[in-house]
């Protein structure tokens, strides 16, 4: 238990898709993706669909192999010439037609895919993962969680993560997904085994009276406490004792640490740890994701800038290397400080704020980030692992929240990690 308490201190657009046939190139039903008489010469205007495999090349027009599922482009009397046959990866995305590539012209087209909604240029939707569905890309799918579930894939949902796939699957069913989620301690991801008290996890309506969901109806909530609020049965995180439990585990590789400047850890253990792990596939047209976070902690105001702080970390195992500095963290401020109440994004400290209501945090018991957005870069269709994790350092007292959402897939490539605030937060 701490026996000081210290005066207050200072708080620190995408690359356009080509679009995919519009038959389900499995079965080999080839409809308005193939080619019929060429324009004429020089190049006229673009001949029209043809009921047949292969079309009548004209002057200026291309005549269509039967196994190409591309689409001919009208004006020129052209059309791709990548010819794929049936067992052919003529794109290198890993697919075949006939492992279900509706259009193996483009690597951004194929099963392992995310369906892009709406045109990533504005225009309209691509069948991006050739189910034979246009935009139908699985959203909202927390409707229904229980509050205490302890299912991890349930949390995996909360946050915005819809599908599912299998570790060793090949050809069409080669899609992206979680394939394993595990809720425990900070070593969990290197022990199933670790588990951890399900009062530190839980899955929310809302916290607090502001606090929604940034997408669907529920939000993940991890916390060094009780991850719960006034309006929930949650336990009073401020002062000597909190919620507190016997549990303590090994910090991750490279943690703790703290703000520039700031005293350095207690001790050699995280207590009160609770950690979400997923493995996940990536999407083979993904080339970065996000996801929304909030943190709020009692440790403010009295800890600010001690030994003693609450750490919340997104460790992220991708083969797009970080910064060794931040011993695979991405969730950080513009100095590269780990969250905790000496982020440089912890705003939300009046007593009255909107943001600390119904948290237990209102009055000056506390402290917050508001919604804030990380952003990091991935190898599209690789496997990475990423783990949601918070404990407190030093001691079992004071405790902290994090809330945890809107996790999105992007065809657009990011830079290096980077966390900024969401300007106008649901």
């Amino acid at each position: 238990m701490r026996v000081l308490r210290y005066a207050p201190f200072t708080v620190m657009a995408g690359i356009a898709v080509v679009a995919a046939c519009s038959a389900n190139s499995s079965d080999n039903v080839f409809s308005g993706s193939i080619t019929g008489t060429g324009g004429s010469e020089p190049a006229g205007t673009g001949g029209s669909a043809g009921t047949t495999p292969v079309g009548t090349g004209g002057a200026g027009g291309t005549a269509v192999n039967p196994w190409d599922a591309s689409v001919g482009n009208g004006g020129t009397g052209q059309v791709s010439t990548c010819n794929a046959g049936p067992d052919e990866d003529k794109d290198g995305d890993g697919y075949t037609i006939n492992q279900g590539d509706c259009n193996d012209c483009d690597p951004n087209t194929n099963p392992g895919a995310f369906d892009v909604v709406g045109g990533v240029d504005g225009g309209p939707g691509v069948d991006e993962d050739c189910n034979g569905i246009v935009d139908d890309e699985p959203t909202n799918c927390d409707s229904g969680l229980q509050m205490g579930s302890t299912n991890p894939m349930d949390f995996a949902k909360a946050i915005g993560l819809c599908k599912t796939t299998m570790p060793n699957a090949t050809g069409k069913d080669r899609t992206w997904g979680v394939i394993e989620a595990r809720l425990g301690t900070t070593e969990i991801g290197n022990n199933p085994q670790a588990w951890t008290d399900p009062n530190l996890f839980g899955i929310l309506d809302k916290f607090g009276s502001n606090n929604n969901p940034q997408e669907g109806v529920k939000l993940a909530v991890l916390s060094s406490g009780t991850a719960r609020d006034e309006l929930t049965g949650g336990h009073n995180p401020n002062g000597p004792g909190g919620y507190q439990t016997p549990i303590n585990s090994a910090y991750p590789p490279g943690f703790p640490k703290n703000a520039p400047n700031c005293s350095g850890p207690g001790d050699n253990q995280a207590h009160d740890p609770v950690s979400l792990w997923l493995k996940i596939r990536v999407p083979t047209n993904a080339n970065s994701f996000s996801y929304n976070f909030s943190f709020f902690s009692a440790e403010y105001p009295e800890w600010v800038c001690t030994a003693f702080n609450d750490v919340f970390v997104a460790l992220l195992g991708s083969q797009i290397a970080g910064n060794p500095a931040d011993s695979g963290n991405i969730s950080f401020d513009q100095n590269h400080a780990p969250v905790c109440v000496n982020i440089g994004f912890f705003g939300h400290t009046a007593g009255s704020d909107p943001v600390l209501a119904n948290t237990f945090l209102e009055n000056g018991n506390g402290g917050a980030t508001g919604w804030l957005m990380t952003q990091a870069p991935v190898k599209p269709g690789e496997e990475i692992t990423l783990q949601f994790a918070i404990w407190d350092t030093g001691d079992h007292d004071w405790d902290s929240t994090v809330l945890i959402d809107n996790f999105k897939w992007s065809v657009v490539a990011a830079g290096p990690a980077q966390t900024e605030p969401i300007p106008t937060p649901k």
